[in-house]
């Protein structure tokens, strides 16, 4: 049985969920120092229920390509922090026209 690193040990005390994700790591050959301290840094800059609920899913499907698990927790989060929708539930076509300047 491997010993955990200190690394290891402060991520699964952060996003629980990631040992299973470290374990994944691990077992391809993929487990380096570099892509632990990827993890962490995603732990110190996501919210955890994004980056949580992002690591079950990819633990779920054994994905350990981290720059999609970044993907990933962004796409979850995003709608949170930016509003892509417009006034009013309009489309994009009506907000256009009611916007459109009439020039000459």
């Amino acid at each position: 049985m491997r010993q955990t690193s200190n690394g290891e040990r402060r991520l699964v005390e952060r996003v629980p969920e990631a040992a299973a994700c470290v374990a994944a790591l691990s077992k391809r050959g993929r487990g380096s120092l570099r892509d632990l301290r990827v993890l962490l840094r995603m732990s110190d800059d996501y919210p955890r229920a994004a980056l949580s609920a992002a690591v079950l899913e990819a633990t779920h499907y054994g994905m350990t390509d981290l720059d999609r698990l970044a993907r990933m927790v962004l796409r979850r989060f995003a709608r949170d922090f930016f509003r892509v929708g417009f006034p009013g539930n309009a489309t994009v076509e009506a907000w256009r026209l009611r916007n459109v300047v009439v020039g000459g």
